[in-house]
Protein backbone atom coordinates (compact mmCIF):
# COMPACT_ATOMS: atom_id res chain seq x y z
CA UNK A 1 0.00 0.00 0.00
CA UNK A 2 2.85 2.38 0.74
CA UNK A 3 4.20 2.04 -2.80
CA UNK A 4 0.73 2.60 -4.27
CA UNK A 5 0.14 5.73 -2.17
CA UNK A 6 3.50 7.14 -3.21
CA UNK A 7 2.71 6.38 -6.84
CA UNK A 8 -0.65 8.13 -6.46
CA UNK A 9 1.10 11.19 -5.02
CA UNK A 10 3.55 11.24 -7.95
CA UNK A 11 0.66 10.86 -10.39
CA UNK A 12 -1.17 13.76 -8.77
CA UNK A 13 1.88 16.00 -9.04
CA UNK A 14 2.43 15.01 -12.69
CA UNK A 15 -1.22 15.72 -13.50
CA UNK A 16 -1.05 19.01 -11.62
CA UNK A 17 1.76 20.30 -13.89
CA UNK A 18 -0.31 20.68 -17.14
CA UNK A 19 -3.31 21.97 -15.18
CA UNK A 20 -1.24 24.70 -13.50
CA UNK A 21 0.47 25.47 -16.80
CA UNK A 22 -2.87 26.09 -18.55
CA UNK A 23 -4.13 28.18 -15.61
CA UNK A 24 -0.93 30.27 -15.55
CA UNK A 25 -1.15 30.93 -19.30
CA UNK A 26 -4.81 31.93 -18.86
CA UNK A 27 -3.84 34.31 -16.06
CA UNK A 28 -1.05 35.81 -18.17
CA UNK A 29 -3.39 36.38 -21.13
CA UNK A 30 -5.94 37.95 -18.78
CA UNK A 31 -3.38 40.37 -17.35
CA UNK A 32 -1.77 41.05 -20.74
CA UNK A 33 -4.39 40.57 -23.45
CA UNK A 34 -3.25 40.52 -27.10
CA UNK A 35 -3.15 43.82 -28.95
CA UNK A 36 -6.47 44.57 -30.58
CA UNK A 37 -7.30 46.98 -33.39
CA UNK A 38 -10.77 48.22 -32.55
CA UNK A 39 -13.22 46.29 -30.35
CA UNK A 40 -12.62 42.59 -29.68
CA UNK A 41 -13.29 40.09 -26.91
CA UNK A 42 -10.36 38.27 -25.28
CA UNK A 43 -11.68 34.70 -24.90
CA UNK A 44 -8.28 32.98 -24.83
CA UNK A 45 -8.22 32.59 -21.00
CA UNK A 46 -11.71 31.09 -21.05
CA UNK A 47 -10.76 28.43 -23.60
CA UNK A 48 -7.60 27.55 -21.65
CA UNK A 49 -9.59 27.15 -18.42
CA UNK A 50 -12.13 24.98 -20.25
CA UNK A 51 -9.25 22.80 -21.46
CA UNK A 52 -7.89 22.44 -17.91
CA UNK A 53 -11.23 21.89 -16.14
CA UNK A 54 -11.87 18.22 -17.14
CA UNK A 55 -8.58 17.15 -15.53
CA UNK A 56 -9.45 18.65 -12.12
CA UNK A 57 -11.95 15.97 -10.89
CA UNK A 58 -9.58 13.04 -11.60
CA UNK A 59 -6.76 15.05 -9.98
CA UNK A 60 -8.82 15.58 -6.82
CA UNK A 61 -9.78 11.89 -6.65
CA UNK A 62 -6.15 10.78 -7.04
CA UNK A 63 -4.86 13.15 -4.34
CA UNK A 64 -7.64 12.09 -1.94
CA UNK A 65 -6.80 8.42 -2.51
CA UNK A 66 -3.11 9.13 -1.91
CA UNK A 67 -4.09 10.72 1.41
CA UNK A 68 -6.83 8.39 2.69
CA UNK A 69 -6.36 4.96 1.06
CA UNK A 70 -4.56 2.94 3.75
CA UNK A 71 -5.98 -0.62 3.51
CA UNK A 72 -6.68 -2.92 0.55
CA UNK A 73 -10.29 -2.37 -0.55
CA UNK A 74 -12.24 -2.77 -3.75
CA UNK A 75 -14.16 0.50 -3.89
CA UNK A 76 -11.07 2.79 -3.87
CA UNK A 77 -9.58 0.65 -6.65
CA UNK A 78 -12.77 1.03 -8.69
CA UNK A 79 -12.74 4.79 -8.07
CA UNK A 80 -9.11 4.95 -9.18
CA UNK A 81 -9.93 2.91 -12.30
CA UNK A 82 -12.70 5.35 -13.27
CA UNK A 83 -10.40 8.34 -12.70
CA UNK A 84 -7.62 6.78 -14.79
CA UNK A 85 -10.06 5.90 -17.58
CA UNK A 86 -11.14 9.53 -17.62
CA UNK A 87 -7.48 10.60 -17.81
CA UNK A 88 -6.82 8.20 -20.71
CA UNK A 89 -9.91 9.47 -22.57
CA UNK A 90 -9.08 13.16 -22.01
CA UNK A 91 -5.45 12.68 -23.04
CA UNK A 92 -6.45 10.76 -26.17
CA UNK A 93 -8.96 13.48 -27.07
CA UNK A 94 -6.34 16.22 -26.59
CA UNK A 95 -3.66 14.41 -28.61
CA UNK A 96 -6.10 13.48 -31.38
CA UNK A 97 -7.09 17.14 -31.77
CA UNK A 98 -3.51 18.40 -31.60
CA UNK A 99 -2.74 18.18 -35.35
CA UNK A 100 -5.87 20.11 -36.23
CA UNK A 101 -5.55 22.80 -33.59
CA UNK A 102 -1.83 23.50 -33.69
CA UNK A 103 -0.33 26.28 -35.75
CA UNK A 104 3.10 24.67 -35.40
CA UNK A 105 4.50 21.37 -34.17
CA UNK A 106 5.03 21.53 -30.38
CA UNK A 107 7.86 19.34 -29.02
CA UNK A 108 6.45 19.76 -25.49
CA UNK A 109 3.46 17.61 -26.52
CA UNK A 110 5.86 14.67 -26.34
CA UNK A 111 5.81 14.99 -22.53
CA UNK A 112 2.11 14.07 -22.33
CA UNK A 113 2.63 10.27 -22.46
CA UNK A 114 5.27 10.47 -19.70
CA UNK A 115 3.54 12.98 -17.43
CA UNK A 116 -0.04 11.78 -17.80
CA UNK A 117 -0.38 8.32 -19.34
CA UNK A 118 2.52 6.44 -17.71
CA UNK A 119 1.64 7.41 -14.08
CA UNK A 120 -1.97 6.38 -14.72
CA UNK A 121 -0.84 2.99 -16.01
CA UNK A 122 1.46 2.56 -12.99
CA UNK A 123 -1.20 3.32 -10.38
CA UNK A 124 -3.72 1.08 -12.14
CA UNK A 125 -1.30 -1.85 -12.11
CA UNK A 126 -0.36 -1.25 -8.47
CA UNK A 127 -4.03 -1.05 -7.42
CA UNK A 128 -4.72 -4.38 -9.12
CA UNK A 129 -1.63 -5.86 -7.45
CA UNK A 130 -2.87 -4.76 -4.01
CA UNK A 131 -6.13 -6.66 -4.51
CA UNK A 132 -4.66 -9.66 -6.34
CA UNK A 133 -0.88 -9.97 -6.87
CA UNK A 134 0.21 -9.74 -10.52
CA UNK A 135 3.62 -9.46 -12.25
CA UNK A 136 3.24 -5.70 -12.67
CA UNK A 137 6.93 -4.82 -13.10
CA UNK A 138 7.39 -6.22 -16.66
CA UNK A 139 4.02 -4.83 -17.73
CA UNK A 140 4.97 -1.40 -16.40
CA UNK A 141 8.32 -1.67 -18.18
CA UNK A 142 6.60 -2.34 -21.51
CA UNK A 143 4.17 0.52 -20.89
CA UNK A 144 7.07 2.83 -20.04
CA UNK A 145 8.91 1.94 -23.24
CA UNK A 146 5.74 2.51 -25.26
CA UNK A 147 5.19 5.92 -23.64
CA UNK A 148 8.79 6.97 -24.27
CA UNK A 149 8.46 5.94 -27.93
CA UNK A 150 5.13 7.75 -28.30
CA UNK A 151 6.57 10.86 -26.66
CA UNK A 152 9.58 10.84 -28.99
CA UNK A 153 7.39 10.42 -32.06
CA UNK A 154 5.17 13.30 -30.96
CA UNK A 155 8.10 15.55 -30.05
CA UNK A 156 9.87 15.02 -33.36
CA UNK A 157 6.62 15.33 -35.33
CA UNK A 158 6.79 11.78 -36.73
CA UNK A 159 3.20 11.48 -35.63
CA UNK A 160 1.36 14.76 -35.62
CA UNK A 161 0.52 17.37 -38.24
CA UNK A 162 1.16 16.03 -41.76
CA UNK A 163 3.67 17.93 -43.87
CA UNK A 164 3.73 18.20 -47.65
CA UNK A 165 6.43 19.72 -49.80
CA UNK A 166 3.69 21.92 -51.24
CA UNK A 167 1.13 22.35 -48.43
CA UNK A 168 -2.37 21.44 -49.57
CA UNK A 169 -1.25 19.85 -52.86
CA UNK A 170 -3.97 17.63 -54.30
CA UNK A 171 -3.36 13.95 -54.95
CA UNK A 172 -3.70 13.92 -58.76
CA UNK A 173 -2.39 11.27 -61.13
CA UNK A 174 -1.71 13.71 -63.99
CA UNK A 175 1.89 14.33 -65.12
CA UNK A 176 2.97 17.60 -63.57
CA UNK A 177 5.56 20.36 -63.69
CA UNK A 178 6.27 22.41 -60.58
CA UNK A 179 6.71 25.91 -62.01
CA UNK A 180 7.78 27.50 -58.73
CA UNK A 181 7.51 27.10 -54.96
CA UNK A 182 7.67 29.57 -52.11
CA UNK A 183 6.81 32.73 -54.02
CA UNK A 184 6.38 35.33 -51.28
CA UNK A 185 2.98 37.03 -51.08
CA UNK A 186 3.85 39.18 -48.05
CA UNK A 187 2.52 39.35 -44.49
CA UNK A 188 -0.46 40.96 -42.81
CA UNK A 189 -1.63 41.74 -39.27
CA UNK A 190 -5.27 41.43 -38.31
CA UNK A 191 -7.59 40.49 -35.45
CA UNK A 192 -9.40 37.17 -35.79
CA UNK A 193 -11.97 36.52 -33.07
CA UNK A 194 -10.05 37.27 -29.91
CA UNK A 195 -6.39 37.44 -30.83
CA UNK A 196 -4.04 39.54 -32.93
CA UNK A 197 -2.82 37.51 -35.90
CA UNK A 198 0.35 37.86 -37.96
CA UNK A 199 0.43 35.65 -41.02
CA UNK A 200 2.78 35.42 -43.96
CA UNK A 201 1.76 33.70 -47.17
CA UNK A 202 3.55 32.05 -50.05
CA UNK A 203 2.30 30.22 -53.10
CA UNK A 204 3.33 27.52 -55.53
CA UNK A 205 2.19 26.87 -59.09
CA UNK A 206 1.90 23.37 -60.52
CA UNK A 207 0.98 22.78 -64.18
CA UNK A 208 -0.64 19.43 -64.96
CA UNK A 209 -1.04 17.66 -68.28
CA UNK A 210 -4.63 16.53 -68.64
CA UNK A 211 -6.10 13.40 -70.17
CA UNK A 212 -7.41 15.20 -73.27
CA UNK A 213 -10.92 15.58 -71.90
CA UNK A 214 -11.24 18.69 -69.71
CA UNK A 215 -14.69 17.60 -68.54
CA UNK A 216 -13.37 14.28 -67.22
CA UNK A 217 -10.34 16.03 -65.74
CA UNK A 218 -12.57 18.39 -63.82
CA UNK A 219 -14.40 15.43 -62.28
CA UNK A 220 -11.06 13.95 -61.26
CA UNK A 221 -9.96 17.22 -59.68
CA UNK A 222 -13.33 17.65 -57.96
CA UNK A 223 -12.94 14.22 -56.39
CA UNK A 224 -9.44 15.08 -55.19
CA UNK A 225 -10.72 18.37 -53.76
CA UNK A 226 -13.55 16.62 -51.96
CA UNK A 227 -11.32 13.77 -50.74
CA UNK A 228 -12.07 13.25 -47.06
CA UNK A 229 -13.93 16.59 -47.20
CA UNK A 230 -10.57 18.37 -47.10
CA UNK A 231 -11.95 21.44 -48.82
CA UNK A 232 -15.25 23.02 -49.73
CA UNK A 233 -15.09 23.17 -53.53
CA UNK A 234 -16.73 26.07 -55.32
CA UNK A 235 -16.20 24.75 -58.85
CA UNK A 236 -19.16 24.36 -61.18
CA UNK A 237 -19.49 22.01 -64.12
CA UNK A 238 -17.46 23.16 -67.11
CA UNK A 239 -19.50 24.97 -69.73
CA UNK A 240 -16.66 26.64 -71.60
CA UNK A 241 -13.01 27.22 -70.92
CA UNK A 242 -11.41 28.80 -69.01
CA UNK A 243 -12.18 27.37 -65.59
CA UNK A 244 -11.07 29.86 -62.98
CA UNK A 245 -12.27 28.79 -59.53
CA UNK A 246 -10.96 29.02 -55.96
CA UNK A 247 -11.06 26.28 -53.36
CA UNK A 248 -10.75 26.83 -49.64
CA UNK A 249 -8.44 26.02 -46.77
CA UNK A 250 -8.77 22.69 -44.98
CA UNK A 251 -8.96 22.62 -41.20
CA UNK A 252 -8.99 18.84 -40.83
CA UNK A 253 -6.17 16.89 -39.22
CA UNK A 254 -5.54 14.95 -42.46
CA UNK A 255 -4.34 18.12 -44.21
CA UNK A 256 -1.09 20.02 -43.80
CA UNK A 257 -1.96 22.76 -41.28
CA UNK A 258 -0.11 25.36 -43.39
CA UNK A 259 -2.43 24.97 -46.39
CA UNK A 260 -4.36 28.05 -47.45
CA UNK A 261 -6.52 26.82 -50.31
CA UNK A 262 -5.78 27.63 -53.89
CA UNK A 263 -6.97 28.41 -57.38
CA UNK A 264 -7.80 25.99 -60.21
CA UNK A 265 -7.17 27.20 -63.76
CA UNK A 266 -8.00 25.19 -66.88
CA UNK A 267 -7.20 27.26 -69.96
CA UNK A 268 -7.03 26.56 -73.68
CA UNK A 269 -4.09 27.42 -75.90
CA UNK A 270 -5.71 30.42 -77.57
CA UNK A 271 -6.79 32.13 -74.36
CA UNK A 272 -5.04 35.31 -73.28
CA UNK A 273 -4.98 36.41 -69.67
CA UNK A 274 -7.72 38.89 -68.76
CA UNK A 275 -6.30 42.31 -67.83
CA UNK A 276 -8.37 42.22 -64.64
CA UNK A 277 -9.81 38.92 -63.26
CA UNK A 278 -13.62 39.02 -63.09
CA UNK A 279 -15.31 39.07 -59.70
CA UNK A 280 -15.29 35.63 -58.11
CA UNK A 281 -12.27 34.47 -60.11
CA UNK A 282 -8.88 33.87 -58.55
CA UNK A 283 -6.39 33.70 -61.44
CA UNK A 284 -4.12 36.64 -62.14
CA UNK A 285 -2.45 37.73 -65.37
CA UNK A 286 0.86 36.42 -63.96
CA UNK A 287 -0.72 32.99 -63.34
CA UNK A 288 -1.95 32.77 -66.93
CA UNK A 289 1.45 33.87 -68.21
CA UNK A 290 3.31 31.31 -66.08
CA UNK A 291 1.05 28.50 -67.26
CA UNK A 292 1.53 29.47 -70.89
CA UNK A 293 5.31 29.54 -70.38
CA UNK A 294 5.17 25.91 -69.13
CA UNK A 295 2.56 24.56 -71.51
CA UNK A 296 2.35 20.73 -71.54
CA UNK A 297 3.58 19.83 -75.04
CA UNK A 298 1.11 20.52 -77.82
CA UNK A 299 -1.98 19.92 -75.70
CA UNK A 300 -5.11 21.89 -76.49
CA UNK A 301 -5.49 22.93 -72.86
CA UNK A 302 -3.48 23.06 -69.64
CA UNK A 303 -4.38 22.64 -65.97
CA UNK A 304 -2.71 24.97 -63.50
CA UNK A 305 -3.27 24.96 -59.76
CA UNK A 306 -1.99 27.74 -57.54
CA UNK A 307 -1.49 26.49 -53.98
CA UNK A 308 -1.36 29.16 -51.29
CA UNK A 309 0.01 28.39 -47.84
CA UNK A 310 1.34 29.95 -44.64
CA UNK A 311 5.07 30.47 -44.26
CA UNK A 312 7.19 31.52 -41.27
CA UNK A 313 7.69 35.22 -40.91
Amino acid sequence: MTLLRRALLVQGVCLLVPVLLLISIAAYLTARPPACAGWCLNLAPFFLLVAAAPFVPPLVVILLLAWRWRRPATWPAVLLGVANLAIFALTWAALSQYPMQSADPLPAVGLAPLLVILPAVATTLLAIDVLSPIPWIPVLGLAGAACVLMGALLAFNVIGPPHQQIPGELALSFPKTVVYEGRDLGCRDYVAGWVQQHTCTAQALVVYRGSGDPYADQLTIDKAVEDKTRYSPTMDKIETLPVDAPFGRSYLSTADYRNGGGCLLIIDRSLQAPPQPPTGHCGTAADYSDIRAHWPGTDAYAIGIVYRYDRPG
